[in-house]
Order: C-alpha cells, then sequence, then structure tokens
C-alpha cells in the first residue's frame, strides 16, 4: 500500500473495487469530461479497467480518501500497448475532481516506481524501470537495452 497525507492507495482488486468503479465509469458526467461512452454494465466496466491496466504486471491502485474505503478512482502504468514508451493512466469519480486528489497520487505512484528503479538498479534487473533523465530531470521509461523515452501521461478526470 503507498500512503500519502490523505490517501490510502491499494492494489486494485477488480471484484472487490468493481461496484465503486462501475459507478464512475457509468456516470454520463463523468464520461463526457473524459470523452469516452459510459459503461452500460459491470461486465464493461470490468472490460475496460481490463484493457487499460489488465497487463501492466499489477501496477494499478485505487484510491482511498481516509477514512472511507471504497474506491474514488484508479491509477496504474498503461497496459503494453506495443510500444516501448510506457505512462500512467488515471480516472477519478467526478464528485473528487478539483481536489488535487489524482496530483498527489501519481506523484506517490512515480516516486514508488522510481524507488523500484533504483532497488532493481543495485541488484542488475533486466526489466524495464522507471528513471530520471539526468539532463533534465524529468522522468522517462527506460528499458533494459538502455532505450528511453519521456513518460507519457493521460487523464480521464480533472485533479
Amino acid at each position: 500500500m503507498l500512503k500519502t497525507a490523505r490517501l490510502d492507495l491499494v492494489a486494485l482488486d477488480v471484484e472487490r473495487d468493481l461496484g465503486a468503479l462501475h459507478a464512475m465509469f457509468s456516470d454520463p458526467a463523468w464520461a463526457r469530461g473524459g470523452y469516452m461512452t459510459p459503461t452500460a454494465s459491470m461486465d464493461e466496466s470490468r472490460e475496460r479497467l481490463a484493457g487499460e491496466f489488465g497487463d501492466n504486471g499489477g501496477w494499478t491502485w485505487v484510491l482511498r480518501v481516509r477514512p472511507a474505503d471504497d474506491a474514488a478512482g484508479v491509477i496504474g502504468v498503461f497496459s503494453d500497448q506495443g510500444s516501448s514508451i510506457r505512462g500512467m493512466s488515471w480516472y477519478l469519480r467526478r464528485e473528487r475532481w478539483g481536489a488535487g486528489l489524482m496530483s498527489e497520487a501519481a506523484r506517490a505512484v512515480v516516486d514508488h516506481l522510481l524507488q523500484r528503479r533504483s532497488s532493481a538498479s543495485r541488484r542488475g534487473s533486466t526489466h524495464a524501470t522507471y528513471g530520471r533523465s539526468p539532463s533534465r530531470g524529468t522522468r522517462a521509461w527506460t528499458s533494459s537495452a538502455g532505450c528511453r523515452a519521456r513518460t507519457t501521461a493521460r487523464s480521464r478526470s480533472r485533479s
């Protein structure tokens, strides 16, 4: 679990979190804000989660705004989309927009991924990891072959 001043970021468990996330995905006003079609069923919401985050190695968290236990949103690394460039995607329930929650969550997730990179470097890992560009201090995705690309981010919410 990752923690911030206001949030608990807990590993996504689709069965546990689907109800709250479906409420978000099926909200027509929320969907208009993200330029997508609202989901019509729990199965559609499950498919949306699988398509977005299903094969990202478990790097997906739900946001819980303390003291609540329900999912206020979800954040994670893109699923593999056939490219060496990876980024983050997030969704936040409409009633939580405008409070800076996703900015807070994104900082925690990126910091966590950067810490994993540092640990992997010390162990000589050959997996792709996040890193910092030494010239600009920007965050980047670095493959084991040394290829580097800027991290992209896309948002379906206003944070």
